[in-house]
């Protein structure tokens, strides 16, 4: 893969995290979910006692998307065995939203479990 194509990918999973994160504001949810199925990249948010699923993502999204995530979370990219814990601060219309993000280690590959903090 060439320089400019790998930086276009990688500003693709950028947005791609930065509009997971800014719907699940708009729809005032309480968690955002990713998690590989055996279909996809499933995303839902977690809004009230509902759980709403969003976005059926392609599988070459997964594994660079949940490196964005942690990269945004300050959380250490090549460490994949374990649960590991970050935070992202994100503003949107000049609000302040804080997200703890867990990652985990499933049988299909890394999940996300992102928390709005109060």
């Amino acid at each position: 893969m060439s320089e400019q194509a790998k930086v276009g990918e990688e500003d693709l999973i950028t947005q791609i995290a930065y509009t997971i994160i800014q719907q699940a504001i708009r729809k005032s949810a309480s968690e955002i979910l990713i998690e590989p199925t055996e279909s996809g990249v499933r995303q839902s948010i977690r809004v009230g006692d509902e759980t709403q699923e969003l976005l059926l993502l392609p599988d070459c999204v997964h594994i660079p998307l949940i490196e964005r995530f942690k990269v945004m979370a300050g959380i250490d990219v090549s460490c994949k065995d374990k649960l590991q814990q970050g935070t992202i601060s994100i503003r949107m219309n000049s609000d302040p939203y804080k997200l703890i993000v867990s990652i985990n280690q499933g049988p299909p590959g890394e999940a996300i479990t992102a928390t709005f903090a109060a």
